[in-house]
């Protein structure tokens, strides 16, 4: 009994056709997953940038006269800050499918030279100073946003 290609091919072509499926499937679902988790981890770092610029709102606007509280809401407001930068430089050095492009766009540096532009000048000129870290939080949030959009 000798078998025609076209008989062998009907009942390994089925097979054949699952297998490719299977692994086009498998390719299209873990790329899938990455991009999902890319904009996750890039909405992580956004909300944490957001929520520093709402604690440098609350603690440093330049409209606030340092008068204007008692010392203990001061002392809170400051500790906030402080807990939302770490928080902040937390979430940029603990992303894992972005940690190349933070790297290269050297985000956690700008942030790191604008928090120090910011303490030297916020004495001097208070409006300055914030607006600068105000700025320099925005744009990192916009180049955060573009990977994520790439994804």
């Amino acid at each position: 009994m000798t078998v025609t290609v076209s008989e062998w091919w009907s009942y390994v072509g089925p097979l054949v056709g699952l297998a490719v499926g299977t692994v086009l499937q498998s390719w299209a679902q873990r790329k899938q997953w990455r991009r999902d988790n890319i904009k996750q981890e890039c909405r992580e770092v956004i909300i944490a940038i957001t929520t520093f610029r709402f604690a440098l709102y609350a603690a440093h606007h330049p409209d606030q006269p340092d008068s204007l509280e008692d010392e203990g809401t001061r002392n809170r407001l400051n500790n906030t800050f402080t807990q939302t930068s770490f928080e902040l430089q937390q979430a940029l050095a603990t992303r894992i499918l972005i940690d190349k492009r933070i790297k290269r766009l050297k985000v956690a540096q700008r942030l790191d030279d604008a928090q120090n532009v910011f303490k030297a000048e916020y004495y001097k000129d208070r409006k300055r100073a914030h607006d600068g870290l105000r700025d320099a939080l925005l744009k990192i949030q916009e180049e955060i946003t573009a990977i994520a959009i790439e994804a």
